[in-house]
């Protein structure tokens, strides 16, 4: 089945992650990219459990970690689709950190984050919120074999659920600030979109 969604050109990488160590979180350090079947199933297959440290209650700091990936694919450069599709048992670390987090980087980039959860354990921050706010998607299952075609199926509807693009803009108006809708219209190179704005 993983043969009818990995099409030659596309780029996929495989890497575990645990708590910081050595002031990583992704390992290893620098994953290698690959479209070819048999090589992605044997990164999967070696995948690695990283000792969770005893300071952090056996959580990991998916959070950071996620950081650190989109980091790294921000160096790639990668001229096409991307994304993440995080496997996890949502026992993650709590969130609080500085610096530029996760969403926001997930959007600066146009990188969204999908999140598999082996649902068998007593979940904490778990990331299906950030998954929304990244135009990824978020799926809880306890039978391995359903999380397995769940990803097939994130990889299978890829292309199309990426071409929805975020786009910030600023704009100013004219409109009063009367608390009414006025119809808004926009106009691209392709299409015009109209839509209405309450103003304050």
């Amino acid at each position: 089945m993983i043969q009818s969604v990995i099409k030659k050109g596309d780029k996929i990488a495989v890497a575990s992650y645990t708590c910081k160590d050595n002031g990583r979180f992704i390992y290893p350090r620098y994953p290698q990219f690959s479209d070819d079947i048999q090589t992605i199933v044997e990164k999967v297959d070696s995948i690695k459990n990283q000792p969770r440290s005893n300071l952090y209650q056996g959580k990991s700091q998916v959070y950071l970690a996620l950081n650190e990936a989109l980091e790294m694919l921000e160096q790639q450069n990668l001229e096409m689709p991307t994304g993440i599709i995080v496997v996890s048992d949502d026992r993650n670390f709590d969130p609080n950190f500085a610096g530029e987090r996760p969403v926001d980087r997930s959007k600066r980039l146009n990188i969204p984050v999908y999140c598999i959860c082996l649902d068998r354990y007593q979940k904490s921050y778990e990331i299906k919120d950030l998954c929304a706010q990244t135009y990824g998607l978020y799926n809880a299952f306890k039978v391995q074999d359903q999380a397995s075609k769940q990803i097939q199926t994130y990889l299978s509807n890829f292309i199309q659920r990426q071409a929805g693009l975020y786009y910030p803009f600023n704009y100013t108006s004219t409109f009063e600030k009367d608390g009414k809708p006025h119809l808004v219209k926009i106009d691209s190179q392709t299409e015009k979109y109209s839509f209405t704005l309450t103003t304050p």
